[in-house]
C-alpha cells in the first residue's frame, strides 16, 4: 500500500505558492485576492482554491471580511493595538499554567526551539527563524492545557507572525535598529523560558506580562518604520554577542 502522508493536497501546494507569492513580494500587503482569477491562474476548482486560502488565513496572511472579498493581511498601528490588548491578557495566563505543568521534557523542547532560532537569525534564514518562534509560543499554549486558550491565542497572534514572514523573510527591507531588535527578542525569549522553569505560576505571569509589553512596543515601532518606508536591510547580520543560552 502506497504512503500518502507526506504528499501535499493540491490546496496545500496552492497554499504554499501563494505564500511563496506573498513572501517574494509578487503579491502585496493589502492587495484583494480575486478567488475567480486565482483559479483559472491555478487551473483548479473554486471550491480547492477556497481551502487553500482558509490555510492561510488561519496562518494569519490573509484576511476574508464577511460578504467581501480576501485581502493579503496588512497590520496597521491600530490593529497591533488590539491584537496585543488581548494577547497581554491571554499569554501570561497560558504561563501561569504551563509553568506548573512544564516537565524536563518540555523544557529541553522549548530550549531546542531557541537554539535553532539563534542558529537561524546567524544564517539569516528568517522564515525558519519565524517558523521556530511560532512553535516557541505554540508549545507555550499546549502546555497550558487549555484547548480553548490554546486557540484563542493562536487565533489571536497569527497575524503578529504573518507581519514578520511577509516583510523580513529575505532580508531585503529592514534597518540595522530591527536586526539588533531581533537579537533582543531571542533574549527576551530565554527570560520567558526561565520564568517557565521556575515553577512560580505568579512570576511566570509577571514575566510574561513584562515581556508581551516589549513585544508590543517593539512591533508597533517596526510597523511605524516600514509605513515611513525606512525599512531598508544594510546587510550587516545579527550579531549574537549578547545572545545567551536558557538558563
Amino acid at each position: 500500500m502506497k504512503d500518502f502522508r507526506n504528499r501535499l493536497s493540491i490546496s496545500d501546494q496552492v497554499a504554499e505558492q501563494l505564500l511563496d507569492a506573498v513572501i517574494s513580494g509578487e503579491i502585496s500587503p493589502g492587495e484583494r485576492l480575486i478567488e475567480t482569477k486565482l483559479a483559472r491562474q491555478f487551473r483548479i476548482g473554486q471550491s480547492t482554491l477556497r481551502e487553500a486560502l482558509q490555510q492561510l488565513e488561519h496562518k494569519g496572511i490573509v484576511t476574508k471580511y464577511p460578504n467581501r472579498a480576501t485581502f493579503v493581511t496588512e497590520l496597521t498601528e491600530k490593529a497591533v493595538e488590539e491584537i496585543y490588548s488581548v494577547r497581554s491578557q491571554l499569554e501570561p495566563f497560558a504561563g501561569s499554567l504551563g509553568c506548573k505543568r512544564m516537565s524536563d521534557v518540555d523544557y529541553a523542547k522549548l530550549a531546542n526551539f531557541l537554539g535553532e532560532m539563534e542558529g537561524s537569525s546567524q544564517n539569516r534564514n528568517f522564515r525558519a527563524l519565524m517558523k521556530c518562534d511560532h512553535a516557541f509560543h505554540q508549545h507555550i499554549w499546549k502546555l497550558s492545557g487549555n484547548s480553548t486558550l490554546e486557540k484563542a491565542l493562536e487565533f489571536t497572534c497569527a497575524p503578529l507572525f504573518a507581519f514578520y514572514l511577509v516583510r523580513f523573510t529575505y532580508f531585503v527591507d529592514a534597518p540595522a535598529a530591527i536586526m539588533q531588535d531581533f537579537a533582543k527578542d531571542l533574549q527576551d525569549h530565554c527570560k520567558l523560558l526561565t520564568a517557565l522553569k521556575s515553577g512560580n505560576p505568579e512570576l511566570a505571569e509577571h514575566v510574561f506580562r513584562d515581556v508581551i509589553s516589549v513585544f508590543r512596543a517593539r512591533h508597533l515601532r517596526h510597523i511605524g518604520e516600514i509605513g515611513r518606508g525606512k525599512a531598508r536591510f544594510d546587510g550587516q547580520p545579527i550579531s549574537p554577542q549578547e545572545i545567551r543560552s536558557p538558563s
